[in-house]
């Protein structure tokens, strides 16, 4: 194996011994390395143990965590010739077996239901930060049950009971505060260690207490970044963009797992964003007796037809007897078909600024809530995955100063676009001065 040297978090990782990890910082800290390390530490130690690593694509494990693995972790020599020689070819590789049993096993999260009956010690995330669904990564901690590593084995000969080592091991780059990811260290479930840009003597040089010039040179490459991402590339800090358009959003008191005791739900409604070759939002929002507002369920998906499109509507209608589809006026044909079809469809005032100025006033009231069960899933899309991880992305724009401008994007805002014309439908005093029936 080469001579690699392990530094701050790199070398706690190591160490580690919970059972859920989390090791984030900045890039260029070395953090997939020092993971990878330690994996092929174990399974050569153990035999018949199973490890498993995954990215968000198996094109990016194959670009990125695959040459890592086979040009710094390995060795040039006959272990590392038998490994290659193991589990397919470089672009379509399944695994890695060891001459003793164990195996390196590789996937994408995209891939995620086909693990969840097999067994492992331990469990790789890369690049974790780009997975949105928790319900993924829970669905993968049942797995650890392989128990082939055994931390005291030369103690079992003295009537000692096995002490079995499973681990699962996210690694990833900050990202917004509200990521799961995030939240989830916060708690006793996950441990987080913290990565340092000197952590890697290759950017950093512990004699000089300074960047080696290979390590200016890589880091200068985030001068022009916006503040933001140069506090998580850089500083390792989980920070919202900024210029946010809804700073009062905060996943910790406004999403909940269900509607509260004694609350009822007095009307439904719908609100559609139409999109094609991005997102259509369809959310479904009930008003309390409570005076708040609930989203209750969530569409988010692209490359549909408008009839295809009806269908959900109607399972929506089905469920919750949604009394109104309130609809970007942009698209005046699928609001005809969907009247046509069954389906009481609507429009509504579409002033960006003042529905903005509704949502925000809800927010920062805690007076509208979001079941838990809309959380993001992989949708397979680029960007954001639905509406709750769209508040970490919605932002104003920027002059050509870097200064906030009064303009939002018009990125990252379709489920965003839907909530607030629902919410000026039903926060309006009289509805039917803003309605406009086809």
């Amino acid at each position: 194996m080469p001579n690699l040297r392990f530094y701050g978090g790199g070398d706690d990782i190591h160490y580690a011994k919970e059972t859920e990890v989390l090791i984030c910082g900045p890039r260029g800290t070395g953090k997939s390395i020092a993971v990878l390390h330690k994996v092929y530490l174990m399974l050569s130690m153990f035999p018949n143990a199973r490890a498993l690593i995954l990215r968000k694509t198996r094109k990016s494990l194959t670009s990125s965590t695959i040459p890592t693995f086979e040009n710094t972790i390995l060795d040039p020599g006959p272990l590392k010739d038998f490994l290659l020689k193991s589990g397919g070819s470089h672009g379509y590789r399944q695994r890695y077996v060891f001459p003793h049993g164990a195996s390196l096993e590789l996937g994408s999260m995209q891939d995620v239901d086909s693990f969840k009956s097999a067994d492992y010690d331990m469990i790789v995330i890369e690049e974790a930060e780009s997975i949105q669904n928790e319900a993924d990564y829970l669905t993968l901690i049942p797995c650890l049950r392989n128990s082939r590593m055994v931390l005291n084995k030369d103690a079992q000969g003295c009537g000692v009971p096995p002490r079995h080592f499973h681990q699962i091991i996210c690694c990833c780059n900050p990202g917004s505060p509200n990521h799961w990811l995030n939240r989830r260290a916060n708690t006793d479930a996950m441990r987080r260690i913290r990565s340092h840009i000197r952590d890697n003597p290759r950017h950093w040089d512990y004699e000089k207490d300074a960047y080696t010039d290979v390590g200016e040179q890589y880091y200068s490459t985030f001068n022009h970044f916006p503040p933001y991402m140069k506090k998580r590339y850089l500083d390792g800090e989980w920070v919202a963009a900024e210029g946010i358009v809804y700073p009062d959003f905060d996943e910790s008191i406004h999403v909940i797992p269900k509607v509260p005791e004694g609350v009822k739900i007095q009307r439904t409604i719908a609100a559609v964003d139409w999109g094609h070759a991005h997102p259509t939002s369809i959310l479904v929002i009930g008003k309390g007796s409570d005076d708040k507002f609930y989203v209750l369920d969530e569409y988010y998906g692209a490359g549909k037809t408008v009839d295809e499109l009806a269908k959900v509507c109607r399972d929506f209608q089905n469920r919750y007897q949604v009394e109104v589809f309130v609809c970007d006026a942009a698209n005046k044909g699928n609001i005809d078909f969907f009247n046509k079809s069954g389906i009481p469809s609507t429009t509504t005032d579409k002033r960006v600024e003042f529905g903005i100025s509704l949502v925000t006033q809800r927010l920062s009231q805690s007076k509208i809530h979001f079941l838990d069960k809309i959380k993001p899933r992989d949708t397979g899309l680029s960007g954001a995955q639905g509406l709750l991880d769209e508040f970490s992305l919605y932002c104003y724009k920027t002059n050509k100063n870097g200064q906030q401008t009064d303009t939002v994007e018009k990125t990252n805002d379709d489920a965003l676009d839907a909530l607030r014309y629902g919410i000026v439908y039903l926060d309006s005093a009289d509805n039917e001065m803003i309605w406009s029936i086809f």
